[in-house]
C-alpha cells in the first residue's frame, strides 16, 4: 500500500470516528431558567429535573457505545489490513496484533463497565436509608 492510500485511509478512519463525536448529545444539567433551557425543555416534553446519577450513566452509555464503534472500526482495519497483505508475513502480523489489540482493549472496557456499575451499586444500596423499625408493642396485659 502506498503512502498516499495509507493516509488517505487514516483520514478517513479519523474523520469517520470523529463524525460520531459530534452525535453523542449534550446533557445540560439544571441551570435554573437563567438560559431559558428549562422553559424551551418544558416545550418540548423533556425532562428537566434528571438526577446527577441519571446523567452520569447516560455519559457513561454513550462513552460507551463510542468505544464500541472504535472496535468495530478497529477490527474492519486490521481485516483490511490483513486481506491487503498478499501473503507478506509481517503485514498479517500487524493485522493480527491491531485484532488482538480490539478484543483486549473491548474485554477490559467491558470488565471495567462491570466493576463500575458493581461498585456504583454497592454504594447506592448503602447509602440508602433503610425502613425504619417499627417499635415493638407490649404484650396485652393480665
Amino acid at each position: 500500500m502506498t503512502s498516499i492510500t495509507s493516509r488517505k485511509l487514516k483520514t478517513t478512519i479519523a474523520f469517520v470516528c470523529s463524525s460520531f463525536l459530534v452525535a453523542i448529545p449534550a446533557f445540560a444539567i439544571s441551570l435554573g431558567d437563567y438560559s431559558g433551557l428549562g422553559s424551551s425543555a418544558g416545550a418540548a416534553g423533556l425532562r428537566t429535573n434528571a438526577d446527577l446519577s441519571v446523567v452520569i450513566g447516560r455519559v457513561i452509555g454513550a462513552l460507551i457505545g463510542l468505544l464500541g464503534i472504535v472496535f468495530v472500526v478497529l477490527l474492519v482495519y486490521g481485516g483490511f489490513i490483513w486481506m491487503t497483505a498478499q501473503g507478506n508475513e509481517d503485514k498479517i502480523k500487524k493485522a493480527k496484533s491491531v485484532i488482538t489489540s480490539a478484543v483486549v482493549g473491548l474485554v477490559v472496557v467491558f470488565a471495567a463497565y462491570a466493576i463500575a456499575s458493581a461498585v456504583i451499586e454497592a454504594l447506592s444500596s448503602a447509602t440508602t436509608e433503610a425502613p425504619a423499625a417499627t417499635p415493638a408493642t407490649p404484650p396485652p396485659g393480665p
